[in-house]
């Protein structure tokens, strides 16, 4: 393969391949001759191979269309979230050089408004949404080459420590990596991706949405992060889920609100004993459910562990105050090192359980 769009070749023609924000399904023949349609729109609108073209947008399925039609042309598409400034727009489309500007309007209420800003207009309908763009800026076309090291993508910093510079990644680069995290991941066609993080940034297009395209499976896009909505998902088939140490936070906070999240010892009781949660009346703080609860329940006490046999009662000894300085610099250590960690990767078939009856969720993540 020498162009991302060849990742829509020889897939089942009938599976799925998006499901977008608005539960609407695109399966990958469909995903296909949107790209083309889109691709021909913009011809005829006036770009040509080597032109770049500024794409404002959140995660749906006009996204998809944009990077593969524009990869078909042979011209770079410029990623641009639509959460951005008008200022930080102005400013990547004048340093980029950028012959016009798409954007998602469907998908994204700021996405219209900066088409409004810039006076875009409707150049072609396809079936997820309209091609919204600007007319053609003034601009002089990169040479084209034909094989992979042509540029794919330029992507923009987001400027924290000084000014936005633009990174430009090859279909090579894209190619590479998303056979890479596919094959690392173990990503098959039975796959199915939760896309909440911004398709955007380098993590979600090259870790996320393409692998899963790679290998076949299908990417659910959700434009905008909601701990309820994202659990709605993780409970109906979502098999990955790359997020960020806030994403599961948030969850995990919604959980304990709904008192949702047991303690080690209340969850073995649970599960070894088939228990129904719906008719136990916690006596926990906010109604959360307690061992005792449980037992009182059972009317028994459940049998004492090995090592409680073996050992005896568990005594607790103070800390010296030399282990309870370790133990305080490890803690800042390992909140400090949780700072600099950007994305993570949850495997949600091996990490996460979600059970109907008794209503449990576990939740890990390994980080890269």
């Amino acid at each position: 393969m020498k162009r991302i769009h060849e990742l829509l070749e020889n897939k089942k023609e009938n599976s799925l391949a998006i499901q977008d924000f608005d539960n609407k399904n695109y399966s990958y023949s469909h995903l296909k001759k949107m790209s083309s349609q889109l691709a021909q729109a913009l011809r005829n609108h006036g770009i040509k191979g080597g032109d770049k073209v500024v794409v404002v947008s959140e995660n749906s399925a006009m996204y998809a269309a944009c990077l593969f039609g524009l990869s078909e042309i042979d011209a770079w598409s410029v990623l641009v979230n639509a959460r951005q400034s008008k200022t930080e727009l102005d400013s990547i489309i004048k340093h980029s050089k950028a012959k016009c500007v798409l954007f998602t309007t469907r998908a994204s209420q700021q996405a219209e408004d900066h088409a409004k800003n810039l006076s875009a207009s409707t150049i072609a309908d396809i079936d997820c949404g309209p091609i919204v763009c600007t007319p053609i800026y003034n601009q002089k076309a990169e040479k084209v080459i034909d094989d992979g090291e042509q540029v794919a993508t330029l992507l923009y910093t987001t400027g924290t420590t000084s000014a936005p510079k633009g990174v430009m990644l090859t279909h090579n680069n894209l190619l590479f990596n998303s056979e890479n995290s596919a094959n690392h991941i173990g990503l098959n066609h039975n796959d199915k991706v939760l896309g909440v993080l911004p398709g955007t940034h380098i993590y979600c297009l090259a870790s996320a949405f393409l692998p899963v395209i790679f290998a076949g499976g299908s990417i659910q896009f959700v434009p905008r992060f909601k701990p309820d909505e994202v659990l709605g998902f993780l409970r109906d088939g979502i098999t990955r889920f790359p997020g960020v140490p806030q994403m599961f936070a948030s969850i995990i906070e919604l959980l304990d609100k709904n008192n949702e999240i047991l303690s080690p010892a209340v969850r073995k009781i649970v599960v070894e004993n088939k228990i129904d949660l719906e008719k136990v009346r916690g006596s926990g703080k906010e109604g959360r459910i307690l061992k005792g609860d449980l037992i009182s329940m059972m009317g028994e006490n459940p049998q004492p562990s090995e090592r409680k046999i073996k050992y005896g009662q568990e005594e607790r000894i103070k800390m010296s105050r030399l282990r309870q300085t370790i133990a305080k610099r490890l803690k800042q250590a390992q909140e400090n090192a949780a700072l600099l960690t950007t994305f993570n990767e949850v495997d949600m078939l091996s990490l996460i359980h979600i059970s109907e009856p008794t209503r449990l969720l576990s939740i890990s993540y390994a980080v890269f």
